[in-house]
C-alpha cells in the first residue's frame, strides 16, 4: 500500500489545514526542502510550490549532508 503524504503545492496547502503551520515556520525563517527528483517523477513544478520552498537536487543527499553536519533526521 503506498501512502500519500500532502504535497506542499500552493492549491493543495488551499486546501490543507497545515497551511498556517508551514506558513509560520517560512516566516520564522524554518527552511523547507523539496527533493528536485521527487518533483520530476510527480510531475510538479517548483513554480507550483508553496513560497519559501527551496528545491534540493536530491533529498538523500540533503539528509546525509545535514546528518555528517550534526543534524537529526526524524522519519514520520
Amino acid at each position: 500500500m503506498v501512502k500519500h503524504l500532502p504535497s506542499v503545492t500552493t492549491a493543495i496547502l488551499a486546501q490543507n489545514k497545515h497551511t498556517d503551520i508551514i506558513n509560520n515556520f517560512v516566516q520564522n525563517n524554518v527552511i523547507i526542502t523539496v527533493c528536485h527528483h521527487s518533483l520530476v517523477n510527480l510531475n510538479i513544478s517548483p513554480k507550483e510550490l508553496f513560497e519559501g520552498i527551496e528545491v534540493v537536487p536530491s533529498g538523500a543527499y540533503e539528509i546525509a549532508l545535514r546528518q555528517h553536519q550534526g543534524f537529526g533526521y526524524l522519519k514520520p
